[in-house]
């Protein structure tokens, strides 16, 4: 039959015929792959007889499709009708006649009727495809089941399949194993949620279709059209087909647009589609020019960057598109073309649930759920919330003086000292106000009002208690608006007008859930309503503003219709291209093909037409592959990049492993868009990014060399002698200009939080002792008091539900607090008495005289002590698992030429005469030792030093050589003297386990 309407020439009339008929009222026209296919295709809609439906494979090309015709139409100087313009996931109800139809079920709608079908079904059919149910009172587990079992239906029954089929398919001899018992329960699973949808009175929207189609043309079927366009339609549904061929049948015109000479329209079906046999065997013009391999994101990111630098003269960032085969490398692509100063835009915009608000959601709803200190910390951190207790008069609520930093720093502060297990009470350590943990009391009433807010009526309150899943909706938009509608948010501003999209995104899931029957509305708490919201919403994303000056970021399915004169794709590897089909736990490769389905050679022969028309109407094409992901572990290339002869195969082979060997293997990390990556300095990035450096050599560590301090200190506490000691630079950016590194992430008391315990416990048992006088206990009575002060401390710091491993260490402390009761009770018998607990000089400190030049000495002393003879004793408690005595930890070297490393004993006798001890007299003879409370029992007890008096003036005179080396004002770095280790101030410095620096092909780091 001949077609309604003939599809002008395109090209040479002489190059052979551009359409042909293919069957019944479906013309295919073969408009040649030597430029892109959509602006021949707009130039031919101008020319039609009135505007047909257009459809097209996505909504990008669809919309790229209409700025086409309105540019040829103003370029014709003529009005354009506009057309229908449809994408292929919406062709198949465009075909169905909309009159009389029965409601079809949103997919919202879809989930929830499948997970209440999965719970409702018998145990001994459930746990076939659930062995673990997660409990009823959380619908979103049941929902992300559901998800599964639902997906499998809609990839079925696009085909015009249903379950049975695949049952009866799925056992034989081709197949690895027999799936028929998990087959059988999906077969009851989808009979029940058909049933459901039934009695909800809505139709499941791909039966609707199979059941159009029985009915043919007319009311209750299918649509009678005159037109229709497909326009590089690749490939399509089975029951979308069958839908096209019904109304081609019933004299509806259809003209397939293919970006291919018609030499090769046997390679094609007749609706324009590829036939996989013949392109699965087909060889891609693929020139070894436009192939790169580099080793990591970071190495095809800056392939990229050279790519578009060659080519900065002759096009314009809107005449390039770049195709993400593997989308993980966005983040890379995003961070070096910002460096380069290249704007970006990635079509698939931002995922919902990397937006502020759905993040806001989720830290409330792990808050409210599961009440662990990381969730509470996680919320404190959210720019939002920030921005929201600011407002609140957080900052006056919470004075916080100098040296407790800033109040948004408080968690870092308080977790590691406290480690409680739940935040749903009143948080440990407020009560107490003095000795070691004053500090920690304040910080700790800070932390408790931030939790209380976060929990309070505005917020976590108003998740508290059990309703109706539809009912939850009302109070996490009050939330939002809470924190979000405090002030006017302008789209104008593109921080704002994202917030705007991803509010507006969460609110249109939320009224789809309150809009839920009754029958698919269980009650459920405020946090699983909440967890089922941002579950339901996960799939979207705010898309990116128009930015017509940037390099568009495409997957690689909407590649193909893109005009754009030059292309570069990434990611060029399995399983990302082709797509991978036979890891599916359901539908492995051989049952996808029993059925029909579209399988992996589908798949490889679609991205070889793709790839071959790409490369074929592009001026300028790159492909890059990996050989490697972020975290080292290898990739494979992709199949259609040895889509030619045996030679050429090697050849690419060899490129492909050859040249990555001896190279790291450490991880790398994206940059923060917002800045430096955490621990890279501006000095690293810049001498990475300088095409004149050519390796390491000249690099610098760290970026500065010399610290100079404007004013030297006039003071100094004993403890920090050992930092200037042991590396200067460090002391000052840690203990001068006050850097450190801070984490809430912990899982244990870490060393100095198992000693501040210790401390707290030894300082109040001491003044039990004061008080006591010369009475002595008996080693068992002090290990009881011990015990009991122990539970006190540990009650207060800790609350009744600390994290489970810090109720260990408490019994390990409790353990050595009983060797200590034994050592003290012997250390009394001696005739030792505590007199002092906790004392510190007056400020600003002890006089300690340099060169004639005043200068002070802070520190506190754990306890003093005295004998009935009058000697002295200050002592230092110590908590290490070494036990070291005072000389191995003061001084190192061979016999008779030891150094000083360590002045804080020796320097406590300059601290004695000004603390407020009763009864010194200059003169009196002073001992100066450590109370060790090791892991084991050996070295436990008092240990003094035996220092003589010219080795103590040795020491002074080293604590005057640190005061006058401070005083020249100028540190310098040290390598050999530097200490880095993941984790610590100079460790991320200096990007110890975060640079990963590695070679690509050319001897340049990749690093980043």
């Amino acid at each position: 039959m001949p077609a309604s309407f003939p599809v002008p020439m395109v090209g040479n009339p002489k190059a052979g015929r551009v359409e042909g008929k293919a069957g019944p009222m479906v013309t295919r026209a073969f408009l040649g792959w030597e430029a892109p296919l959509l602006p021949k295709v707009a130039a031919l809609h101008l020319d039609a007889a009135g505007p047909a439906p257009v459809v097209l494979p996505g909504g990008r090309s669809g919309r790229r499709f209409g700025e086409l015709l309105l540019q040829e139409a103003a370029a014709r100087e003529v009005s354009v009708d506009a057309p229908q313009i449809l994408t292929l996931g919406g062709l198949a109800d465009f075909l169905l006649e909309p009159r009389g139809r029965a409601i079809p079920a949103q997919p919202l709608l879809l989930r929830r009727v499948w997970a209440q079908a999965l719970q409702g079904l018998p145990a001994d059919l459930r746990v076939r495809l659930v062995p673990n149910p997660p409990s009823a009172e959380e619908p979103a587990l049941w929902d992300r089941h559901a998800r599964t079992f639902l997906a499998l239906h809609l990839e079925l029954a696009a085909h015009g399949l249903l379950f049975p089929a695949a049952l009866a398919s799925c056992r034989g001899d081709e197949l690895l194993y027999d799936d028929g018992d998990r087959w059988e329960a999906l077969v009851h699973l989808q009979d029940a949620a058909l049933d459901l949808l039934q009695q909800l009175e809505r139709v499941d929207p791909d039966l609707e279709r199979m059941a159009a189609l029985e009915r043919g043309v007319g009311p209750g079927g299918l649509r009678k059209l005159e037109r229709l366009w497909l326009v590089g339609v690749a490939e399509l549904p089975r029951i979308t087909r069958r839908l096209l061929e019904a109304v081609a049948a019933s004299g509806c015109e259809i003209t397939a647009f293919v970006q291919a000479p018609p030499e090769v329209e046997s390679a094609f079906d007749p609706l324009g589609c590829v036939i996989s046999p013949e392109w699965c065997n087909r060889e891609v013009p693929l020139p070894s020019t436009v192939l790169r391999f580099r080793d990591r994101p970071v190495g095809q990111a800056q392939e990229l960057v050279s790519f578009l630098g060659d080519l900065r003269d002759s096009v314009t960032p809107d005449e390039v598109t770049v195709g993400v085969a593997d989308p993980n490398l966005v983040p890379y692509l995003e961070d070096r073309l910002s460096q380069a100063g290249v704007p970006t835009r990635y079509a698939a915009g931002t995922p919902l649930e990397d937006t502020p608000p759905f993040r806001l959601l989720q830290g409330l709803a792990s808050l409210v759920g599961d009440s662990t200190f990381p969730a509470l910390a996680d919320l404190l951190r959210h720019p939002d919330v920030q921005g929201w207790l600011a407002s609140e008069g957080v900052a006056r609520k919470l004075p916080t003086p100098p040296e407790d930093g800033g109040w948004l720093f408080l968690a870092d502060d308080y977790f590691p000292a406290h480690l409680p297990g739940r935040v749903d009470r009143p948080l440990p350590g407020r009560q107490a106000d003095e000795g070691p943990v004053g500090r920690e009391a304040r910080v700790a009433r800070k932390m408790e009002a931030l939790r209380q807010m976060l929990m309070g009526p505005r917020l976590g309150k108003r998740l508290e208690g059990r309703r109706r899943l539809s009912q939850w909706m009302g109070a996490v938009m009050e939330i939002l608006a809470e924190v979000y509608g405090r002030a006017p948010l302008s789209r104008g501003i593109p921080r704002e007008r994202g917030l705007i999209e991803a509010c507006q995104r969460l609110r249109d899931v939320a009224e789809e859930i309150h809009a839920l029957p009754p029958a698919l509305d269980p009650s459920c708490t405020g946090a699983a309503g909440l967890r089922f919201l941002l579950a339901a919403a996960r799939s979207g994303a705010v898309p990116p503003e128009a930015d017509h000056a940037a390099v568009e970021l495409l997957g690689w399915l909407e590649l193909p219709l893109d005009d754009a004169p030059v292309a570069a794709v990434l990611g060029v590897n399995e399983p990302f291209l082709p797509q991978s089909t036979t890891a599916d736990p359901f539908l492995p490769g051989s049952l996808r093909t029993r059925l029909g389905l579209p399988d992996s050679h589908q798949r490889l022969a679609r991205d070889l037409f793709h790839l071959t028309a790409l490369l074929h109407s592009r001026r300028e094409v790159l492909l890059v592959a990996g050989r490697r992901s972020a975290d080292g572990d290898p990739l494979r290339p992709s199949r259609l990049l040895f889509a030619t002869h045996g030679v050429e195969v090697a050849r690419r082979v060899l490129d492909f492993v050859g040249a990555g060997e001896g190279e790291s293997a450490l991880p790398e990390q994206p940059r923060d868009p917002g800045g430096l990556a955490p621990g890279i300095s501006e000095g690293h990035v810049a001498l990475q990014e300088s095409p004149a450096h050519e390796g390491w050599a000249n690099f610098a560590l760290p970026p500065v060399s010399e610290l100079h301090l404007p004013t030297p200190p006039d003071l100094l506490r004993v403890t920090a002698f050992r930092s200037v000691l042991s590396d200067p630079y460090r002391f000052v950016l840690e203990s001068i200009w006050g850097l450190e590194t801070q984490a809430d992430d912990v899982a244990e008391m870490d060393p100095m939080a198992f000693g501040t315990l210790a401390h707290e416990v030894l300082f109040r048992f001491g003044r039990e002792e004061m008080e006591r006088g010369e009475i002595c206990l008996s080693a068992g009575d002090l290990k009881r008091d011990l015990g009991r002060i122990l539970d006190a401390v540990a009650g207060e710091r800790f609350g009744v539900h600390p994290l489970p491993v810090v109720r260990i260490q408490v019994e390990q402390l409790r353990h050595r607090l009983g060797v200590f009761a034994q050592e003290h009770a012997s250390w009394r018998g001696e005739g030792w008495r505590v007199v002092a607990v906790e004392v510190a000089p007056a400020k600003p400190g002890a006089p300690f005289v340099v060169d004639g030049k005043p200068f002070h000495l802070r520190g506190r002393v754990d306890r003093v002590d005295r004998h009935r003879d009058g000697r002295w004793a200050l002592l230092d408690y110590k908590t290490s698992d070494s036990g070291h005595g005072p000389e191995k930890q003061h001084r190192k070297g061979p016999q008779g030429a030891k150094e000083w490393v360590d002045l804080q004993l020796p320097l406590y006798r300059h601290l004695l005469p000004h603390l407020s001890v009763p009864g010194f007299q200059p003169g009196d003879a002073v001992r100066l030792g450590y109370v060790t409370l090791p892991s084991k029992e050996e070295g436990a007890g008092v240990t003094l030093a035996e220092w003589d008096e010219a080795e103590l003036l040795e020491a002074d005179e080293a604590a005057r050589q640190v005061v006058r080396f401070l005083r020249t004002g100028v540190i310098r770095f040290q390598p050999d003297r530097v200490k880095a280790r993941q984790g610590d101030l100079m460790g991320t410095l200096l990007g110890v386990g975060l640079l990963g620096a590695e070679q690509d092909d050319g001897g340049r780091p990749e690093g980043g």
